[in-house]
């Protein structure tokens, strides 16, 4: 009788520590997923590493929406044990932020079961597997189903070996570190892919409080894993940032001109030991690998993955070049095709500097004023008037293409954005050059004197780039025609 009734109170006991845990952490868990999911307004997640320049992406893309009156779908990206990763089975359009004159508001997005861009990889598939993995630029972001890189690639490979049933698999998530590849790698052996393509490193140099090596520890200890699904549950993010606000409203406000403490989410030195695993990794595994540059804008990370390719004898394949190189033989053959030579005409007092040349697209065609705000040739910005009159270094008139002169002693990096004055009852942002974005060029001399000319620019438009950070479909055919090339 006396056991009979310890079992009861022991039963009880259990019954309450489990309604305890529903009512402290699963409902809660039930309840912010449904109703403030942290992912359905954010880029990456509650747990973002750029707290700052997240809350402003956010509040941009809350005003946009707001005044051109659509709404996003719900957020393709969900917490995972990997901190986030793409949303299995998700299907929809996804709204184009910033827009681009001319071009598509929205792109398609279809995500497997496995939680990979694409259709899922072919059960006991033993022809050619390629395993491309990276971040956004792999992934394919602001590009439909079918215009990305890795699924260029197959179509290319299809074409050249048809004998060995090329298959390539696209496992880029916006986002990814180095750091999160390499876990991302491992969960992905199974794949036993024959060639693995390796594309890391633009956002490991975010500046964050924490680490990638502190969220996501990868020696796979039980009390690392708990710690993992701890923090991909919404109840963590949402007492974190409880917890960050409340530290904030404390925390004394810093004077002017000083910085929290922030870290690299992955070092320099932690990004060339992280590809440099998966490398050998996949070799292990009898992988071919191909290391590829795609981290636009950060020269630093194309020598430190220069380097792994060339110790560990693998290939490398510098992305931002052969994109450089392909914008200059299209921007080429405009000039040819409007009849430009690329010279200066009358460039008068100005021996040294950089011609600014733009062309402007049929829909502005009638255009009476367009001006470039220019930095690095001063204290501040000059506002640099443009003409197409066949004035000056204007080679022609009224050929579309406007032009103005910028004196610099030679080697000045010049930094510059087009402007046309907004008319009345336009969207904002229509009449913008390139949105979120500077152009760059160097100073100089042109061999016959005088200023040197730059290459004819397209205004709204930085030829094969979506952005300054992500190839559009053009872009992405030319990194799948580097990386085809390659493979044997």
């Amino acid at each position: 009788m006396r056991m009979s009734a310890r079992r009861a109170g022991w039963k009880a006991n259990l019954s309450l520590a489990l309604a305890s845990l529903v009512l402290a952490f699963v409902l809660p868990e039930m309840l912010l997923r449904v109703f403030h999911p942290s992912f359905n307004r954010t880029l990456f997640g509650g747990d973002a590493p750029n707290p700052q320049g997240l809350s402003g992406l956010i509040s941009m893309t809350e005003r946009y929406e707001r005044a051109h009156g659509i709404r996003q779908p719900p957020n393709f990206i969900q917490p995972s044990d990997l901190l986030w990763s793409l949303v299995p089975g998700y299907r929809g359009n996804i709204f184009r932020l910033p827009p681009l004159a001319g071009v598509k508001p929205t792109w398609r997005l279809e995500v497997n079961e496995l939680g990979l861009r694409g259709k899922p990889p072919t059960a006991g598939k033993r022809g050619l597997r390629v395993l491309c993995l990276g971040d956004s630029t792999t992934f394919g972001d602001k590009l439909d189903e079918g215009t990305t890189y890795p699924e260029v690639i197959e179509r290319l490979l299809r074409e050249r070996r048809p004998d060995r049933d090329p298959e390539v698999i696209n496992a880029g998530v916006p986002g990814y570190s180095s750091h999160q590849g390499l876990a991302l790698q491992r969960k992905l052996r199974e794949l036993h892919p024959f060639v693995v393509v390796v594309a890391f490193g633009s956002n490991d140099t975010w500046l964050v409080a924490t680490p990638d090596r502190e969220n996501l520890p990868l020696d796979g200890s039980l009390l690392n894993r708990l710690r993992s699904r701890l923090r991909s549950t919404e109840v963590y993010r949402a007492l974190r940032a409880l917890l960050l606000e409340a530290r904030r409203r404390v925390t004394p406000t810093p004077q002017p001109g000083t910085q929290p403490a922030l870290l690299a989410r992955v070092p320099l030195s932690e990004t060339e030991q992280n590809v440099r695993i998966i490398v050998r990794e996949a070799r292990a595994d009898s992988a071919e690998v191909i290391v590829l540059h795609t981290a636009f804008g950060h020269p630093e990370i194309a020598q430190v993955l220069a380097r792994v390719a060339r110790v560990e004898n693998v290939p490398f394949i510098d992305g931002a070049a052969e994109l450089e190189a392909a914008r200059e033989q299209r921007q080429r053959a405009l000039a040819a095709r409007l009849g430009l030579k690329g010279a200066c005409p009358d460039p008068g007092p100005v021996r040294s500097g950089y011609v600014l040349r733009v062309r402007m697209p049929d829909a502005r065609r009638g255009a009476t004023t367009i001006v470039a705000t220019v930095g690095g040739v001063g204290p501040a910005a000059l506002r640099v008037p443009l003409a197409d009159d066949g004035r000056g270094c204007d080679e022609r008139e009224r050929d579309g293409v406007w032009t103005g002169v910028v004196a610099a002693p030679p080697g000045q990096l010049l930094s510059f954005v087009f402007e046309e004055p907004q008319p009345a009852g336009t969207r904002a942002g229509e009449f913008r050059d390139f949105p979120m974005a500077l152009r760059e060029a160097r100073s100089g001399t042109a061999p016959a004197g005088g200023p040197l000319v730059g290459p004819v620019e397209t205004y709204g438009r930085y030829q094969l780039m979506s952005e300054m950070v992500h190839p559009d479909a053009e872009g992405a055919a030319v990194l799948a025609a580097a990386v085809a090339r390659v493979i044997r």
